[in-house]
């Protein structure tokens, strides 16, 4: 077989049509002899992406009813079987809000689920009941567990706890990968040990979520859309000034402890974006600390995301609900953020599927 042979037979298989893909630069020919140590998974990601019809897009395109993809994470303070019959209203009421028809979400990223009890009664409250969602939790002895909700339409590929070892994560930290049309990635939802507002304890498990990202992200195929969504306990840059906590010097910045990270700081596919600088922490009924974010990677900021959609929801949306059914629901906001999961992304190249999950 001549050294070209694997390179025609991948075309023959993918069903490329020369005349509808843009120009190729040739693939490199390997030298004679070393045709074994070919990875074919790598070749084959090399391929499809060069052969992919990229058409340009005049400008970043508004995400149609339909395209897009909403993700609302939300630390609902120890949610439990055992919430009074009041607090289960409110909830109630606020998720009608959230899931009205102009703001549906089609995946919620959870902190707090204080059991399994907890998660059952929780999805029961949601539009359609727990039969209309699909379910990614698994209780453990912490009372402040992490979990996924997911409407119809969006694929649960695989799932997992992020680390075997406690001593990583004390609440654990858990990893889904989905798919939603022609978007594919990895979600991530955590809470940050708080031991009394110490930040040392929540840098540390941060660091830990940098280092397992690093080493995913630099492994071979590995899909470059990553969020990790959650309570940090950690501020942004900009969203530290506008915190109480603000003067506090040792709450470092979440984007300080990423630079320490070379592979997820820098102009680059990898880089890792903090979002959301709103105090959503609740201190007497009103915003006090900037804690809650979502950490998205460059590949997925500059592609998938829809500028300006991350944010916390409306503060008057959860007080109005609180003071008409006279019972606290949580004590932080909601946070949400917005995806194209089909067409032309921010950069103009078509959104299509990555590479293989990070939970397998």
């Amino acid at each position: 077989m001549s050294r070209r042979a694997p390179l025609a037979l991948c075309l023959l298989l993918a069903g490329a049509q020369p005349s509808m893909a843009a120009p190729a630069q040739p693939f490199p020919e390997l030298p004679a002899g070393q045709l074994g140590a070919i990875d074919l998974g790598e070749l084959w990601r090399k391929l499809a992406d060069r052969f992919r019809p990229r058409p340009e897009a005049p400008g970043p395109p508004a995400a149609p009813d339909g395209e897009a993809l909403r993700i609302v994470s939300w630390n609902i303070q120890a949610f439990g079987e055992n919430a009074s019959a009041k607090r289960r209203e409110a909830f109630g009421a606020l998720l009608g809000r959230m899931f009205s028809e102009s703001r549906s979400a089609h995946v919620l990223a959870l902190q707090e689920l204080a059991s399994e009890g907890g998660a059952d009664l929780f999805g029961a409250m949601l539009p359609g009941g727990a039969g209309a969602w699909k379910r990614s939790f698994e209780d453990s002895s912490d009372s402040q567990d992490n979990g996924f909700f997911l409407r119809a339409g969006v694929d649960l590929l695989c799932e997992r706890r992020l680390f075997a070892d406690r001593g990583r994560s004390q609440h654990p930290a858990r990893v889904v990968f989905l798919r939603a049309g022609d978007l594919d990635f990895a979600l991530v939802t955590v809470h940050l040990a708080y031991r009394k507002g110490q930040a040392d304890a929540a840098r540390r498990e941060l660091r830990e979520l940098l280092t397992w990202l690093s080493a995913y992200l630099g492994t071979p195929g590995a899909d470059p859309d990553v969020i990790i969504a959650g309570d940090f306990n950690l501020p942004t840059r900009a969203g530290r000034s506008r915190s109480k906590r603000g003067r506090e010097r040792a709450w470092s910045p979440i984007e300080e402890i990423i630079d320490d990270y070379p592979a997820l700081s820098g102009a680059r596919r990898t880089r890792l974006v903090a979002l959301v600088d709103e105090p959503t922490s609740r201190d007497g009924g009103k915003a006090a600390n900037n804690y809650d974010h979502f950490l998205v990677t460059g590949d997925l900021f500059d592609e998938e995301y829809l500028p300006g959609s991350a944010g916390r929801l409306p503060l008057a949306d959860l007080e109005a609900v609180e003071r008409d059914n006279g019972a606290r629901v949580s004590d932080h906001y909601p946070i949400s953020l917005t995806l194209r999961r089909r067409g032309a992304g921010n950069d103009g190249r078509l959104i299509h599927l990555d590479g293989h999950a990070a939970c397998r």
